[in-house]
């Protein structure tokens, strides 16, 4: 009998550890539910994502891989995991995974949202970053597609 409840207890546990280690990759600080159909375009071309890299939806906000779209845009995207900070273009934009506050050029601006890290991702809103930049954005609700236009 001793043995059946040592042997249940380590199970249990194994089976814990696999569950969390499943969403070990994921860290979404919102805990909000995360939509993944969403297209994006630069200048009228669509964009390619790898399976579970792409854009998603969470707290009412597009947020975007930023290394891939900033890097198409011809930005410099530097990652500082010591700190959990995402600089763009030599420090002119600085964004803090998990705080609303950011800043351009200098400037300290506040987001709504925050930016979050996801399967090793770093995703930032679409808007502010877009803002940032100085690209144009556009939503179109029917078709799910999020247009940036330089």
């Amino acid at each position: 009998m001793r043995r059946k409840l040592i042997l249940l207890a380590v199970l249990v546990v194994l089976m814990t550890m696999a569950a969390a280690s499943a969403h070990a990759g994921v860290t979404i600080y919102s805990g909000e539910p995360v939509e993944r159909d969403v297209k994006v375009e630069v200048d009228g071309w669509d964009i390619e994502f790898a399976p579970g890299e792409g854009p998603v939806i969470t707290e009412g906000r597009i947020f975007l891989p930023i290394r891939a779209i900033s890097e198409l845009l011809g930005n410099d995207v530097k990652w500082h995991p010591e700190n959990h900070l995402v600089v763009i273009n030599r420090g002119e934009i600085i964004f803090q995974i998990g705080e609303r506050e950011f800043t351009v050029n200098g400037k300290r601006r506040m987001a709504d949202v925050a930016p979050f890290v996801e399967n090793g991702r770093t995703k930032i809103p679409l808007r502010y970053a877009a803002e940032a930049l100085g690209i144009d954005v556009e939503w179109d609700g029917e078709t799910r597609t999020a247009s940036m236009k330089r």
